[in-house]
């Protein structure tokens, strides 16, 4: 009587296993259905660009690589790719939500990390005036000096190229917005 009822409890257990399973894969159909068709492959490979090409002529504009749970989708076409942003700019507007590089190291002041919101509407109001066409001939000169300092580092010392680059950067970027500057040289 004991062996009967532990084989009961194994095969329900085994029942409940197979069925657990056989919804989640039914759920998975019914979700990659909904996408865009695409050729057999893995969103994790490599594929050249003419390859990608040859998928976008025979499946259509947007396609989709599948693999498992992992689904990659690529719009080929300038137009779709603006149609679909134009569309559903409201759900793709967003960034994700990222809790160490906003809220613990830029204590939610970081303007490239701050999602859609009232803040970042407000952080993009302030910031439009000195960032249009107009507004940034001001800076043209500190930037022709600026870029004239990192020809001569670069021509100097060749070596740190992408520190004079970054240098550059930052002293343009506290010019513009604390009018200050960074120092002249790396030495």
């Amino acid at each position: 009587m004991l062996h009967g009822s532990v084989l009961s409890s194994v095969s329900l257990a085994l029942a409940a296993v197979a069925v657990v399973f056989l919804v989640d894969r039914r759920r998975q159909q019914q979700k990659h259905a909904l996408l865009p068709p695409g050729p057999p492959g893995s969103p994790h490979g490599r594929y050249s660009p003419r390859l990608i090409q040859s998928w976008i002529e025979e499946y259509g504009p947007v396609i989709s690589l599948k693999e498992g749970r992992d689904v990659l989708v690529i719009i080929g076409r300038h137009n779709e790719a603006t149609q679909l942003l134009e569309k559903q700019g409201v759900n793709l507007s967003d960034r994700p939500h990222s809790v160490a590089g906003s809220d613990i190291l830029g204590r939610g002041m970081r303007f490239m990390l701050i999602s859609t919101s009232d803040r970042l509407r407000r952080f993009r109001k302030a910031a439009h005036a000195h960032l249009q066409p107009k507004a940034t001939l001001a800076y043209d000169v500190d930037q022709t000096d600026f870029a004239r300092n990192i020809i001569i580092d670069i021509l100097n010392d060749p070596e740190p190229h992408t520190l004079h680059i970054k240098r550059f950067s930052a002293s343009v970027t506290l010019r513009v917005i604390y009018g200050n500057t960074a120092p002249a040289s790396l030495n």
